[in-house]
């Protein structure tokens, strides 16, 4: 017998077996990927450890309020009746995408895995934010895209730079 990572596979392999463990493996990889929301390690690391600090009541979940703060705390604003109903919206996607995934354990409750949904849908909607001022701009200004390209470019390197000057 083999030994692969949750997988024993049985002598002899035949052709047959190893094509349905290769699909099995890439099954719970995408299954795996999707959980993520294609965070990082470090991301969902991350992630963690602000849920843990949310999480008030040490229970696993995330009331209203805890959510609010951990929203604000990854520097999404709620200023506005508009910006609340944006993140309830969002949460409400995510806790579809969570219970479509079957990682939700009690409906209508917010874990780890609904917050990780509801994070992923937030930074799409703040890089299409992004994107529009970046675009409205360069229109602006009459920049080439290759330009708005390399001005991104070296104004991420330089923050970055001084990230890593200011960090330590």
């Amino acid at each position: 017998a083999i030994k692969m990572r949750n997988f024993v596979i049985e002598a002899p392999v035949t052709y047959e077996k190893f094509v349905a463990y290769a699909e099995e493996v890439r099954n719970r990889r995408c299954q795996e990927l999707r959980k993520r929301a294609g965070f990082t390690d470090v991301e969902i690391t991350r992630f963690e450890r602000l849920f843990e600090e949310h999480d008030l009541t040490r229970n696993g979940f995330l009331n209203g309020e805890e959510v609010t703060r951990l929203v604000m705390t990854l520097g999404f604003q709620l200023k506005t009746v508009e910006d609340q109903k944006k993140i309830v919206t969002q949460l409400n996607s995510a806790k579809k995408v969570a219970a479509d995934q079957g990682l939700c354990f009690e409906d209508g409750k917010v874990d780890f895995w609904v917050v990780v949904q509801l994070l992923r849908g937030l930074y799409r909607l703040d890089d299409k934010k992004t994107l529009i001022k970046v675009t409205r701009a360069a229109e602006q200004s009459r920049f080439q895209a290759q330009e708005v390209a390399e001005f991104q470019e070296v104004f991420l390197n330089w923050y970055q730079r001084d990230q890593t000057r200011y960090a330590g």
